[in-house]
């Protein structure tokens, strides 16, 4: 759905207002308010799509021993599709934000000393808000990238058959990747601040259940 000037104002106030105090509850009630305008859907998206935003984590974004570590976690106590709450926005398919999730991945994995996989230009479809360190991990299975979970691995490598045989939930999360809340990139154009607000929101909301990424001791959010 397009987004109208009503609906422009609506967002941007509600954006202010989180800015302001309540974030928590205010953002909840704009994600309602952003699916009922059909401004945010639920899509699962395979991993290799899925890169970091810019904002993740004030720009730090990713740390890759840390999806490492996630990985091994998964690993020992199991894949649970429970614990996983992903937001993302979508990416252009050219200009400047596009532009500017490639280079800040691109940046991520030149960094990482060969612990990440490689970005593709043509990949970039969404850019994770949440989940970024879980969709890593899917995505350094997708790659079989070098990694220390014998469970997983075959001559040091995380194998594709060897993580079907150990857990089916994790490769299948592998495969068909994490069920995300959408966020449309006319929303994200229109009102930039957004993507840290998001963070900024959940890494306030309360303490609830372990996520994966707690497990892990990454930041989760």
């Amino acid at each position: 759905m397009a987004l109208t000037a009503d609906a422009l104002e609506a967002i941007s106030s509600m954006v202010e207002q989180a800015s302001e105090g309540r974030m928590v509850q205010t953002m909840g009630a704009l994600f309602t308010y952003l699916e009922d305008k059909q401004l945010m859907r639920r899509q699962r998206v395979s991993p290799r799509f899925v890169h970091c935003h810019p904002a993740n984590r004030d720009g730090y974004g990713l740390n890759a021993m840390d999806c490492h570590s996630l990985l091994r976690d998964i690993s020992a106590c199991g894949w649970n599709w429970a614990q996983v709450d992903a937001v993302a926005c979508e990416v252009p398919g050219s200009g400047p934000a596009h532009d500017s999730v490639l280079e800040f991945n691109v940046a991520q994995q030149l960094g990482s000393g060969g612990l990440l996989p490689t970005v593709e230009p043509h990949t970039i479809k969404l850019a994770s808000l949440s989940c970024s360190h879980t969709n890593m991990a899917l995505r350094l299975i997708l790659a079989e990238m070098a990694h220390e979970s014998d469970s997983l691995c075959l001559n040091g490598r995380l194998n594709l058959e060897r993580v079907r045989q150990h857990d089916a939930q994790l490769y299948e999360a592998s495969q068909s990747g994490l069920q995300w809340r959408v966020i449309c990139a006319d929303v994200m154009q229109a009102v930039p601040k957004l993507a840290s607000l998001v963070q900024a929101a959940r890494a306030r909301a309360p303490a609830g259940p372990p996520h994966f990424e707690h497990v892990a001791g990454s930041v989760g959010w």
